[in-house]
């Protein structure tokens, strides 16, 4: 799998569990470089999604080197 794929399954699991969520990607990818992803949220639910991405990306992508390239945060929505 791809760091793009990887991606994609963890904004896909986020949005299953988190239904007003909003969740978007840096624009481009090529190869493994670095991806941002920028989860918006409901201001009281910013700890919980922030943490539940993480748990997420943890178990996607153990035994690879990609958990490395990912960074996401929430951000409140306004």
């Amino acid at each position: 799998m791809t760091v793009a794929d990887y991606v994609e399954m963890i904004i896909g699991k986020v949005k299953e569990r988190y239904k007003n969520a909003v969740c978007l990607m840096s624009d481009e990818v090529y190869g493994d470089e670095d991806v941002d992803i920028e989860i918006y949220v409901p201001e009281d639910q910013l700890l919980e999604v922030e943490k539940y991405a993480h748990e997420v990306a943890l178990r996607e992508t153990e035994g690879t080197d990609s958990l490395q390239l990912l960074r996401w945060s929430a951000v409140p929505l306004s």
